[in-house]
């Protein structure tokens, strides 16, 4: 597992995001080389990603920008690099939600990420609860276990 990183991320940041990656893949029993983009942007930014993917006007936590419309399509021999998609984050969003639900910052922040790897893997918000299912059972592990 590979996160590149755009703009500002703490070390012992990368440290616990790359741990719950591994949970992540370990979860789904992925053993493939995949790998994504971590994007920390500005409000704008996010304001006009989430406005192009999703034509909603509004800042927002994170964006997920998928490659690939399903996990089957992304673990195949179609993906030869690996490369999964983008996921974009707003430090501010992600800091008012961290206080909203009592969480620390880098607890919201690996939620954040397992929430968009869900996305780049292919689960989406039209079926909720399965994404939920698997987000909860990842972040158990994630805050628990790992």
């Amino acid at each position: 597992m590979v996160i590149k990183y755009n703009g500002y991320f703490y070390l012992y940041e990368k440290k616990r995001l790359e741990k719950a990656a591994i949970v992540f893949l370990n979860y789904f029993k992925i053993r493939k080389d995949i790998n994504f983009h971590l994007a920390s942007i500005g409000k704008e930014q996010i304001s006009k990603e989430n406005m192009m993917a999703f034509n909603k006007n509004e800042v927002t936590d994170v964006v997920t920008l998928p490659i690939y419309s399903d996990f089957k399509e992304l673990c195949s021999e179609k993906n030869t690099d690996g490369f999964s998609g983008d996921i974009l984050i707003h430090r501010p969003e992600i800091r008012k939600n961290a206080l909203a639900y009592s969480k620390t910052i880098i607890e919201e922040l690996e939620l954040v990420v397992i929430h968009g790897m869900l996305h780049l893997f292919g689960f989406t918000h039209k079926n909720e609860k399965i994404l939920t299912n698997h987000q909860n059972k990842i972040m158990n592990k994630v805050w628990h276990e790992s």
